[in-house]
């Protein structure tokens, strides 16, 4: 461990701050300067701690020559050196206190975020403090359960925790159970006359009078709304900032390349501030960039930049007391521009002022508490959730209790030895005992010893303690010092080995061969394919490999065993014509209905077409002849792995299902392994098994259905749109409810209605993940019928559900559909022979309702709001409340299906509804209504409730039609898409000013219309009222 490398022995600090402080951008340069002046200014010592190495391919060796690293030595920082993350509880000599600084470094799609930021490696007796601190945007669907699970005991361990933005306090209370405080961003901290002192020392100064533009992420458009704004303003010079890095300033310079702008090259905070004191106007794309126009009371206007989370900019504009009124677009043309108000060299910080006052003090104050109270005792996490620490053992105690692979650095093939053992008595197990029979640790040395107990193998600079799963040396053969051997634990080469996305899917698709029952497997040679086949000989218990050198022949070959044993049968060849090889035999297991399944080895697809050796269009190569092909995607993590999963198994049941026939695998692979993993990495995963059951199977399986139900203690059943059931129907649906432990989750496209029936919309929407898995999550979901509404909560929720969690499909298709990634069975029938079969087949089996009562309560713990100020919310829930039961009701696709959900305040009240839920297209709702309207021979009122943006796409559809007076259409004008409002996008809204009355009046309709509360109060009672024998159009302008 060295500080500013020259590090004196038992040097102590009172506060070590982790964070950004080296990131090439001017907001975290200047963050880290405020926090570290901050904690300065209490009085307190303060070391820096730089970025572990080794998570991930983001955490990489930083040069000591950028530019943060050069501002830190400007301000005389005191910081430690990188090192790897195994060595991060060296730390702890360094303070009792431990801060984590401001920034995303908790939100887990950022890439370099990673344990050391939740300070993992802290010991107990230490302070943890978090300040400021951001989870990125408010979007909480980011979280997977094992980032929540592990770090939310991290989270629990700190003294202080504070975050950056408001909604981040509910983040973390309901997604990681602890308490937090909003305090401002650090740079808020200190006075404005530290920046000034800064901007005092600039080398680049920009003469004369300028528009400022900060921008992170350059781009045309940005530069022609820069260019609108110096035109209308009386600019002639505009100078540019961007991110603080070479690559992006070559790529400003690109941008902004003509005569009115100046790029600013040269990399300091200095000169950034500079610029911001002394321009006269600010167009920006960040965060920081928008702080720094307050700091220095500048006019500016803003990019909301949503690739690096819009949700900051609304927190932070509306701190400052300017709301929307600054933000620009970039679509904006020099039009808008100038007719933009707020786009002006006045600007009103008279209500930021007071507010940033007020939470600056607080922020202050917080800190101060923060690092001066006492350490907390920490805290003894309950059962099930106890932290297991990463805590390093010896390395006398790993060599003596591990097992170990052995192997030459750069080798190809197989590894020297792959169980090697340290003996107590000196001696070595498991490798070649003529060159490594001894061992010593002796003197920062681990040395191996031959017959003659002369060093063979030299591994220096051993520490006194490691990670056992990260156990890694690299020693010299003294023979051949050129010759360098590997000496790792087996779970770390394991580890290792399993980082490659190639070869866990390799492992999935083998895996999920040895689980549908595949037992001969024809191998044909190659190179591309090696993974795949080293996968399948290492695991040759499962399966009678057959070794066929011609490709051709290979398939007939498997075509014949297929054939003969009535099972599928696998081929296994490389890429190029050595795939083009099985198509005759492809074609003639099609004709035949034989269950051959072609496994082809590829390269990634950015090599297709670029002239690479051996590559051709593999996928899908031989359609038609065949009954089914995937191609297995390329990218890695954990969808990726339940894709992989869902595609095998759909490849591999097609091939026995409804008469069979020969199925397409297609594997991709980056490159061909130097050195194959041991034995043990071999080992297939446990994977989550799809099985499909058909009415043509013996009725004993779909018994074995019925049993597991009747066992099962919280079954819930999820029913999507629907038509509505006729009484027989409901008969079924309400006596399988009442023999099972069963919720039926619906919503209004369901049009199902009963005792055990929920529409829990908004509960699932509010509570966190946490309560749901532990109150509600099933032991298995049953999914039938249609889509259910567009991002329906409870999707989301299942996905972070527990593994156990099992769903079956009832769909007469018989389709692997895994929405939730938990599909374990398809049952392939209808669902009303589903109901009744499994309804009869209860014998005297009762719902306990003990599941039903726990939806229940949740839901009353989350009730739909009442609203009563005019808005489309407070129209929604008049509209539904008024109108009458039995009506037809077509819902709009749109934010209108939206808030007919999150709104609704009789989710029971029985109608007859129709939506476009399909693909969810908006251009189709009037169209379909009235062809409900026209075969609908019910005396009943027909509504259809839409927005602007739908009707006027589709208002050709009520022309020329036959309109009685039981047709009553209101449409929602807010002059534009208010679905896609918060995008920020004109281009996407469409902002507009047409009003429907002349077009609705002209085709018969009596028109309404309202702006105001009062106005609606009066017309919706005409509009919900009996036929008045005129279709009745209700204009509602938001």
């Amino acid at each position: 461990m060295t500080i500013n490398g020259n590090f004196e022995p038992n040097t102590k600090f009172d506060v070590g701050i982790l964070g950004w402080w080296y990131g090439q951008n001017f907001g975290s340069m200047l963050t880290y300067f405020a926090i570290n002046k901050a904690v300065s200014n209490l009085g307190k010592s303060v070391v820096m701690i730089h970025e572990a190495t080794g998570y991930n391919g983001w955490r990489v060796k930083w040069s000591d020559e950028i530019a943060p690293m050069d501002f830190a030595r400007r301000q005389g920082y005191n910081y430690t050196e990188q090192q790897h993350y195994s060595n991060n509880s060296e730390l702890n000599a360094l303070t009792d206190t431990f801060m984590v600084g401001s920034d995303q470094l908790w939100n887990p799609h950022v890439g370099r975020v990673n344990d050391d930021l939740f300070l993992d490696f802290s010991s107990d007796d230490k302070k943890r403090i978090a300040y400021s601190t951001s989870f990125g945007d408010a979007d909480n669907d980011k979280y997977k359960p094992a980032f929540v699970e592990k770090n939310s005991q991290n989270l629990k361990r700190f003294d202080a925790l504070s975050v950056r933005e408001n909604y981040a306090v509910k983040t973390a209370k309901d997604i990681f159970g602890v308490d937090a405080e909003q305090v401002l961003d650090p740079v808020f901290l200190i006075d404005k006359a530290e920046y000034e002192k800064l901007a005092s020392e600039a080398t680049t100064r920009i003469d004369g009078e300028y528009l400022l533009a900060f921008i992170l992420d350059p781009s045309e458009k940005k530069k022609d709304v820069v260019k609108a704004t110096a035109a209308k303003l009386g600019f002639e010079k505009v100078a540019v900032i961007t991110d603080a890095n070479v690559k992006q300033i070559a790529k400003a310079k690109e941008i902004f390349k003509e005569d009115i702008f100046e790029v600013i090259e040269e990399i300091k905070p200095e000169n950034f501030l500079y610029a911001y004191q002394n321009a006269q106007y600010v167009v920006t794309d960040s965060f920081h960039g928008s702080v720094f126009s307050y700091i220095f009371r500048r006019p500016f206007s803003v990019f909301y930049n949503t690739t690096r989370g819009a949700d900051r900019f609304i927190n932070l504009m509306s701190l400052l007391g300017l709301e929307d009124s600054r933000r620009v677009y970039e679509t904006n043309t020099a039009d808008d521009i100038n007719q933009n108000e707020n786009v002006t060299l006045t600007i009103d910080y008279s209500k930021g002022e007071k507010q940033v006052a007020v939470e600056t003090a607080k922020s202050q104050a917080w800190l101060e508490a923060a690092i001066d109270a006492p350490k907390k005792t920490d805290k003894i996490l309950p059962a099930g959730e106890t932290m297991i620490p990463s805590n390093s053992v010896s390395t006398e105690q790993i060599l003596k209790n591990g097992i170990f692979v052995f192997y030459r650095e750069g080798q190809h093939g197989e590894v020297l030895r792959q169980e090697v053992t340290f003996n107590q008595d000196g001696t070595l197990s498991g490798t070649n005992q003529t060159n490594e029979k001894y061992w010593t640790l002796e003197d920062s040395k681990l040395i191996f010893l031959n017959g003659s107990k002369a060093a063979t193998t030299v591994f220096e600079n051993i520490k006194s303690n490691y990670i056992e799963d990260e156990f890694r040396l690299v020693g010299t053969f003294v023979p051949n010092p050129r010759i360098h051997h590997v000496l790792e634990t087996q779970k770390s080469f394991i580890r290792r080995t399993n980082q490659n996305p190639d070869f866990i899917k390799t492992k999935i698709l083998v895996a999920k061969m040895r689980d549908y029952g595949i037992k001969d497997v024809v191998l044909a040679p190659g190179g591309r394919d090696l993974t795949l086949i080293r996968v399948i000989e290492n695991n040759q218990d499962a399966f009678n490999i057959h070794y066929v050198t011609d490709e051709r022949s290979a398939g007939y070959f498997a075509l014949g065993i297929a054939n003969k044993t009535q099972r599928p049968t696998a081929v296994v060849v490389t890429s190029g014509t050595a795939a083009s090889n099985l198509a005759p035999a492809i074609t003639e297991a099609f004709y035949m209905n034989l269950p051959v399944v072609a496994i082809t080895a590829d390269r990634y697809p950015e090599f297709h077409g670029q002239g690479e050796d051996q590559t051709i269009e593999q996928a899908g190569m031989f359609e038609p002849m065949i009954k089914k092909s995937v191609n297995i995607p390329t990218a890695a993590g954990k969808k990726n792995e339940v894709f992989t999963r869902r595609l095998v198994s759909e490849a591999i049941l097609e091939a026995t299902h409804n008469g069979g026939g020969p199925v397409h695998i297609n594997i991709s692979f980056d490159a061909v392994p130097n050195i194959a993993p041991i034995k043990k990495a071999y080992e297939l995963p446990t994977l989550k098994h799809i099985k499909r059951v058909t009415r043509q199977d013996d009725l004993t399986l779909w018994d074995e259905y019925v049993k597991i139900l009747k066992k099962s203690n919280k079954i819930l059943l999820i029913y999507g749109q629907n038509f509505k059931p006729t009484a027989e129907q409901q008969k079924n649906i309400d006596a399988f409810a009442a023999r099972y432990n069963v919720v039926i989750l619906a919503d209004w496209l369901s049009n199902l209605y009963g005792d055990k029936v929920v529409h829990s919309f908004n509960m699932l929407r509010l509570v966190s993940q946490r309560t749901f898995n532990k109150e509600i999550a099933p032991d298995i979901v049953i999914s039938l019928g249609g889509k259910n509404v567009m991002n329906h909560p409870i999707n989301f929720k299942l996905r972070a559900a527990p593994d156990s969690v099992r769903n079956w499909r009832v769909a007469p298709d018989g389709e692997i559909k895994d929405l939730y990634y938990h599909l374990s069975s398809v049952l392939e029938t209808n669902q009303d022979w589903f109901f009744k079969y499994f309804s009869e087949k209860a014998d005297n089996n009762q719902n306990n309702n003990d599941y039903l009562n726990k939806w229940n309560a949740l839901d009353a713990a989350y009730p739909t709001p009442v609203h009563d100020v005019y808005n489309q919310k407070y129209v929604t829930q008049q509209v539904m409340k008024q109108m009458p039961e039995e009506s037809l009701f077509h819902i709009g696709v749109g934010n209108t299906f939206m808030m007919t959900h999150t709104e609704n305040l009789d989710p029971n009240k029985k109608l007859e509804i129709f939506l476009n839920m399909g693909t969810n297209g908006i251009d189709g709702s009037a169209s379909a209504f009235m062809g409900q309207v026209a075969t609908d021979d019910i005396d009943r009122l027909k509504f259809l409730m839409l927005g602007d943006m739908s009707f006027f796409y589709d208002m050709n559809s009520l022309w020329n039609k036959n309109l009685d007076g039981n047709v009553r259409i209101i449409m929602v004008n807010n002059s534009g898409s208010g679905l896609l409002k918060h995008y920020g996008s004109p281009g996407v809204t469409q902002a507009h000013s047409t009003v429907a009355e002349g077009w609705v009046k002209s085709l018969g309709f009596d028109y309404l219309s309202s702006k105001n509360k009062e106005d609606f109060d009066t017309s919706i009672k005409e509009f919900t009222g009996k036929d008045t024998g005129r279709p009745i159009f209700f204009e509602v302008f938001i």
